[in-house]
C-alpha cells in the first residue's frame, strides 16, 4: 500500500495547516531524507552479504561436539535474539554451511576461531576431544592460552570427562544444571565485559 502525505495532511490538520504544508512541499523533502536514511541503513547488510565467512568478525563463536548439538542449536537461537547481536555477529557452524562446504575448511575454521571472534564458548565433554573437528578447535583455544588471551575463552561442561588442557583450576560451567537459555545469558554477561577486538 503507498502511503500519501499530501492525503494524510489533509485527515490530520486544519484548513489553514493543510495549505501551509502544500506551500512548504514538505513531501519532496521527506523524500529526500528518506532516501538517503534507506541507502544508510541497508549499506552495512549489502555489505555484510558482499563478504564472505573470511572477512567476517564475530562476537561469539561456539566450538561443541555434534552429540550436544541440539543443546547448542537452542543456546545459539537464544544468542541470535539478542539486541545487538543477530546471525552475523555469533558463529554457529550450521549457518554458515555454504561458506565451510570447502577444501580448506579446517584453515577457514581456525581464522574464525583464532582471529575473527572476540569470545569463543567451548563445550568440552568426553565426545569433544576425540573429534577430529573438535581436536583442530581446540588446538586454536591452547594457542589461545599460550597468547595469554585466555579471557577470550569461555568453557562448558556436559560431564567431568578430563580433556586434555584444562586443569582443575579451571573453572568451567556445567551444562547439566544450566538450560541453554541461562547458558545464553550466563555467555551475553561475559559479552558486556568482552570489548569487541580491532
Amino acid at each position: 500500500p503507498t502511503f500519501r502525505y499530501g492525503e494524510s495532511a489533509r485527515q490530520r490538520l486544519d484548513e489553514p495547516c493543510t495549505q501551509a504544508w502544500q506551500r512548504a512541499n514538505l513531501q519532496a523533502d521527506l523524500m529526500n531524507y528518506l532516501s538517503a536514511l534507506v541507502e544508510r541503513l541497508s549499506a552495512p547488510l549489502a555489505q555484510s552479504a558482499r563478504s564472505g565467512l573470511p572477512e567476517m568478525h564475530f562476537r561469539v563463536a561456539l566450538s561443541f561436539a555434534g552429540e550436544h548439538r541440539s543443546y547448542v542449536r537452542e543456546l545459539a537461537l537464544a544468542l541470535i535474539e539478542q539486541p545487538g547481536l543477530g546471525g552475523d555477529a555469533v558463529f554457529y557452524d550450521d549457518n554458515f554451511k555454504a561458506h565451510l562446504a570447502r577444501p580448506d575448511a579446517d584453515l577457514l575454521l581456525q581464522k574464525v576461531y583464532h582471529d575473527q571472534s572476540d569470545l569463543v564458548i567451548v563445550f568440552l565433554g568426553r565426545d569433544y576431544q576425540g573429534k577430529e573437528w573438535c581436536g583442530l578447535e581446540w588446538r586454536v583455544m591452547r594457542d589461545l592460552i599460550k597468547k595469554r588471551q585466555g579471557e577470550r575463552i569461555m568453557l562448558f561442561r556436559f560431564d567431568d570427562q578430563a580433556v586434555d588442557g584444562v586443569l582443575s583450576t579451571d573453572i568451567t560451567i556445567d551444562c547439566r544444571t544450566h538450560s541453554s537459555a541461562e547458558a545464553a545469558t550466563l555467555i551475553i554477561d561475559r559479552l558486556e565485559a568482552t570489548p569487541p577486538r580491532a
